[in-house]
């Protein structure tokens, strides 16, 4: 009987091994860098971009403001260096400019707004005639 019982638990370890493999190679392997609260409310849009070496993020979300991070690598901080209002619904998507300090961003106000967030985090521009709310807007 007990020969049995540790066949018995010998072939369950197996079984148990195998599942994990099998599960292993059909899950793709990703694993959090940072997690870090941002809005009041659901974020509808964010992007990643690196502004003089430095990794920057933009969020904007329900709260109907846009805010821009700094990442640092080496203690995994992140820090709002620039706050953006004047969306008065939410943000649905934000975009870095390539070469430029600016933000394009979209909203359900109607609006597409492009930003300077290096000086001021002043609106440069407001597109204003849309019929419907705004979901996405990107630079090229």
């Amino acid at each position: 009987k007990e020969t049995k019982k540790q066949t018995n638990k010998q072939e369950e370890e197996q079984q148990e091994e195998e599942q994990k493999q099998q599960k292993q190679q059909t899950t793709p392997f990703l694993s959090l860098l940072h997690s870090f609260t941002a809005h009041e409310g659901i974020i509808h849009g964010i992007d990643l971009s690196f502004h003089h070496q430095t990794m920057m993020i933009a969020s904007g979300g329900q709260d109907t403001c846009i805010k821009v991070w700094n990442y640092n690598e080496k203690d995994k901080r992140t820090r709002c260096c620039c706050f953006l209002e004047g969306h008065t619904a939410p943000v649905t998507s934000v975009c870095f400019h390539r070469r430029l300090p600016w933000i394009v961003s979209a909203s359900q106000d109607r609006t597409v707004r492009i930003w300077d967030f290096e000086h001021g985090g002043e609106s440069l521009t407001v597109l204003v005639g849309h019929n419907n709310c705004c979901t996405h807007a990107i630079f090229h």
